[in-house]
């Protein structure tokens, strides 16, 4: 019986729930990001772990990037675009 009850709430848990309330990225001094030159991803490394724990689907191949540490979001931009995109890295939402 215990296990059944414990396992109810994880029923609800989904993996956008994990990355939204568990790795929150909004930590600008223990993450690097770093783009791809070929994909439009960007990849996550931690410091702590020195390891890279996720990657980011880009709209764009990444050519710059910038986080604002007051807003928590990840602007980055292509190099022969005038479009500027943003992702908000405690929300995983662009």
């Amino acid at each position: 019986m215990g296990i059944y009850f414990a396992s109810i709430p994880l029923q609800r848990l989904t993996s956008e729930r994990v990355l939204t309330d568990l790795f929150n990225m909004d930590a600008p001094t223990r993450y690097v990001f770093v783009s791809d030159a070929s994909s439009p991803r960007i990849a996550v490394v931690d410091l702590l772990s020195q390891a890279q724990v996720s990657t980011i689907a880009t709209q764009a191949v990444p050519d710059f990037l910038a986080i604002n540490q007051l807003s928590g979001k990840l602007a980055y931009a292509q190099l022969d675009s005038r479009t500027l995109y943003l992702y908000d890295l405690a929300t995983h939402k662009h």
